[in-house]
């Protein structure tokens, strides 16, 4: 026994086995044990058990066979070989029958009408061995009929007529008795008229089978006993045993006890000796058996084992799961798509090839493609739409198929489909090798893009059709998260059609919220391309939280990326994050001409800087050169005018002025200098940056879900906010500083910094700083400094935390509370709900909508974006925007094999050719 369950006994005692005319035991008392563990159950156990009602010693112990009755199936217990075998016929089953029968309780007559083995009648002074005596080797037969069933049924119905039909029948007989005994008389005429050499048990030379040894204990009675006479007898002994009494109370019928009432230690009477009722004393902890499990063990033979046959149901989620499965004869599926899944399945495994010779919904019938003997053949069950396998015939001896046609686009996005789930951006070319070493198949390209493709399908859903449901699935999100803020736009041609999917805005609550909990006023604005086949664009709206991290507070796909469509973002975002409320708004974007334009006129009151990179790509085309770079560089990071006019004096020195040609410094004064330097930047939003990153990093972080359609790129999204929503809350919870890491880090290094300023008082709160060949005013109290970092970022500066520690204060103090850990924390506090699949959304129905129209640019997709010749790409250099030297001429511009020029003596080339 390789697993163990739980099981409950009942222990019939206190009687014997006889005829009334069929098998009975004639004690009516029960003892019930419930929570018997299988693995620890033995004879001796069983033992343990009677013990408790009488002598362990002198009693014999049989089970009754389930579905059988005592009539058929009652055989006696020996030892561990019988205990597993009564456990074997019990599978499935949870309560086991146990009859304990003492020798001392039958008389001698009694004794002789036993339950004889299917043979000839034992003699009656053969040893007395309980309920079922085994009959001599010469008289037990030793095959029995494939019928064996009927022909045993109609035996001992025969040997029943003759123990009665020779006596009186008492005048208190049933009515029924007197019908089986007519029944029986017919019956035994048939069988009297067979030949004298024909076997009791049928024709001896038919077809038999091994009998079971439980079926070779004897079932059948003597013919010369009166039957009601030893039953009477019977009858009498056991009234005489219950007025004897005893020193221990007799157990009453019907009591329950469990395993653990047999094993608690430290009491001289359990529960067994004091007899307790089971109503008062039953485990808490009772053992429950399944439903499915229960629902199993009603399913009849037929239902079950296939008409009596060993036929197993096909798990096709457990069997492909196997390095290695086989199918079988009589193996059944719950219909013809899932055989025929699993033949291809072993088909591709083994690298066979078949060819159907007849594939019906009534028959199907494969064999192998190469010729070999190998043939299978199923159909389905009668009245069912269960399929079967009823042959299979002969072997492969054809060697692998390495090119297997059944393992094309659709069985390997079935296959694979977990694979793709998991690493949706795997390149094809891994996808092939992944192919080839785990099942040894070679599959082309183009059959891995199409099995991706189908992947991404099954995974994603139909593309129209998540259009077609997009009413449902916005009123779901809404009735999930209340406060949320959906916008669907539609255009109609008429009245009557059906509306096409324009633009959608999508923000939820909890981002909303915390970022007005939380958030500093400044707000990062971007647009990314949709990789969908619908196309589109996806406008985004950022925020800084206190540790200067994204958090996104709304976003929306749209037709395109122009001044119409960002100024209905605007609109619907001005009327989540309210107006300026005081205190006006701060947007950082690119130089998008509709975007700069939609922002003058939906926030006219806010300020408005540029993303220093983008200007800087249109600068260096015009100026090249390391000195240019860093005066622009000073000149967009100067915090005050002053050092701002120093640096716009320098650029202007590096790159004079010559004729008309504009210079560098000319080139920066035509765009405003409060959308690109700090010197002019408003301070009310407690941020100094420059570049608007922060996009480009969450462009980046949703790159997996830019190439879904437009419902699995939302859920996409929202479940990757969801959990960042509870990690962040999480981390920072268990963080032990006041301020945010990233914040204190930044602190850390203006304190190394500050080293190298001398701080002196000079009034009030205010000190005179020296710091190299300049000297800084920094006022405490007014937390300023001539340098203007302080007063824009609200983080000390190194001239200013060098006048806080000569005022042997603490710089932590001194930061602005949008960093500090509690208001990170007001911006972390609100989660975002889970949303059920779409079979459970809680409004269906909707209004339809129909999908845009696909505006395919030509050429191919482009996957990543177009970076600069001297961009930065990844960790490695590469010598990408360097230019090359011809290593014959030394000359710039071209290679050694496009040289038209004259070698240079330094080349290797030149001793070549002079040699």
């Amino acid at each position: 026994m390789t697993t163990s369950k739980r099981i409950t006994i009942k222990l019939h005692f206190g009687g014997i086995f006889i005829w009334e005319p069929e098998t009975v035991y004639t004690g009516n008392n029960v003892a019930i044990f419930k929570n018997c563990e299988t693995r620890k159950l033995s004879r001796d156990m069983l033992c343990k058990l009677y013990s408790r009602y009488g002598d362990a010693s002198n009693v014999n112990l049989y089970f009754e066979i389930p579905n059988c009755g005592l009539y058929v199936g009652a055989a006696e217990i020996k030892g561990d070989k019988e205990i597993e075998l009564m456990l074997t016929a019990h599978e499935g089953v949870y309560v086991i029958n146990i009859y304990a029968e003492l020798h001392d309780e039958m008389p001698s007559e009694i004794a002789s009408v036993r339950v004889k083995s299917h043979g000839k009648s034992a003699p009656t002074d053969a040893p007395h061995s309980g309920a079922q005596n085994v009959a001599s080797d010469k008289d037990t037969p030793k095959k029995l009929a494939n019928k064996k069933g009927k022909q045993i049924v109609k035996k001992s119905v025969r040997r029943q007529t003759k123990l009665t039909g020779n006596k009186k029948h008492s005048k208190a007989e049933s009515n029924s008795a007197k019908e089986k005994g007519e029944k029986a008389v017919e019956k035994q005429d048939e069988v009297e008229k067979q030949p004298e050499n024909e076997d009791e048990y049928g024709d001896a030379t038919s077809d038999s089978l091994e009998e079971p040894e439980w079926l070779k204990e004897g079932l059948e009675g003597p013919e010369d006993e009166d039957i009601f006479a030893n039953r009477a007898k019977a009858n009498e002994i056991e009234n005489q045993q219950q007025a004897k009494g005893t020193d221990e109370e007799p157990a009453t019928a019907n009591q329950t006890y469990t395993m653990e009432d047999l094993q608690t230690p430290g009491s001289s009477k359990n529960k067994f000796e004091e007899g307790e009722s089971s109503k008062t004393n039953e485990e808490w902890n009772e053992f429950a058996i399944d439903d499915e499990e229960l629902l199993d063990t009603m399913w009849g033979d037929d239902e079950r084992n296939g008409k009596g046959n060993s036929c197993r149901d096909f798990n096709a989620a457990v069997e492909f799961r196997k390095s290695d499965f086989e199918l079988k004869v009589g193996d059944k599926f719950k219909n013809l798509r899932a055989f025929r899944e699993a033949l291809v399945e072993w088909n591709v495994r083994e690298g066979y090839t078949m060819k159907y010779k007849k594939n019906e919904r009534a028959k199907v019938i494969a064999m192998c493609k190469k010729g070999c003997s190998w043939k299978i053949r199923a159909s389905p069950i009668q009245n069912e739409s269960t399929f079967q396998i009823k042959s299979i015939k002969g072997v492969h001896v054809c060697g692998r198929e390495y090119s297997n046609h059944h393992a094309n686009a659709r069985y390997l996005s079935k296959k694979y489909l977990d694979r793709f789930r998991d690493e949706p951006s795997s390149s094809i070319e891994g996808f092939v090798k992944t192919v080839r070493r785990e099942i040894m198949v070679d599959i082309s390209m183009r059959q891995a893009y199409r099995a991706k493709r189908l992947a991404r399908e099954a995974l994603q859903g139909d593309d129209i059709r998540q259009y077609n449901v997009i009413r449902d699935y916005a009123a779901t999100l809404l009735i999930r998260n209340p406060g949320s803020h959906i916008v669907l736009q539609v255009t109609r041609l008429d009245e009557n059609e059906v509306g096409i999917f324009e633009r959608m805005y999508w923000s939820l609550s909890a981002m909303k919220n915390g970022f007005l909990a939380g958030c500093r006023r400044i707000i990062g604005l971007d647009g990314c391309f949709l990789k969908s086949p619908f196309g589109g664009q996806l406008l985004t709206a950022m925020g800084r939280d206190g540790n200067d991290n994204m958090f996104p507070i709304a976003m929306a796909v749209v037709e395109a990326e122009r001044y119409d469509s960002w100024k209905w973002f605007l609109m619907e975002l001005k009327i989540e994050v309210g107006a300026e409320n005081g205190a006006p708004w701060t947007f950082i974007s690119d130089r998008q001409k509709g975007l700069v334009s939609a922002i003058d006129d939906v926030f006219p009151e806010s300020e408005h800087r540029y993303c220093l990179r983008h200007i800087y790509q249109n600068f260096k085309q015009k100026f090249k050169g390391k000195e240019l770079k860093e005066y622009f560089w000073a000149a967009a990071s100067a915090g005050n005018i002053r050092d701002f006019k120093i640096a716009m004096a320098e650029l202007e020195r590096a790159d004079p002025k010559v004729g008309e040609a504009m210079n560098a410094a000319g080139w920066l004064n035509r765009i405003p200098a409060h959308l690109w330097s700090r010197s002019h930047f408003s301070s009310s939003c407690k941020s100094d940056i420059l570049v608007n990153n922060l996009n480009e990093s969450f462009n980046s972080y949703i790159l997996p879900a830019r190439e879904f359609t437009i419902i699995s790129m939302f859920e996409w999204i929202r479940r990757k906010l969801m959990q960042r929503l509870n990690v962040k809350r999480e981390g920072m919870q268990q963080y032990e500083g006041n301020l945010c890491p990233n914040i204190q880090e930044r602190l850390e290094k203006n304190k190394l910094n500050s080293r190298f300023c001398i701080a002196h008082y000079s009034r009030d709160a205010e000190y005179e700083v020296d710091c190299g060949t300049r000297v800084y005013v920094v006022d405490i109290s007014r937390r300023t400094c001539t340098c203007g970092s302080w007063q824009l970022s609200g983080i000390p500066c190194s001239h200013s935390i060098a006048a806080i520690q000569r005022d042997k204060s603490e710089p932590e103090h001194y930061v602005d509370p949008c960093y500090s850990k509690e208001a990170y924390l007001s911006t972390y506090n609100y989660t975002i709900a889970a949303m059920p699949s779409e079979d459970y959304w809680d409004s269906k129905g909707a209004e339809k909508v129909n999908p845009p129209k696909i505006r395919k640019q030509p050429g191919r997709p482009k996957k990543v974006r177009r970076r600069e010749a001297d961009e930065v790409r990844g960790t490695t250099s590469t010598r990408k925007g360097l230019v090359v030297h011809c290593k014959k001429c030394f000359r710039p511009g071209h290679n050694s094999r496009t040289c038209k020029f004259p070698i240079h003596p330094k080349s290797k080339f030149y001793k070549v050719s002079s040699s």
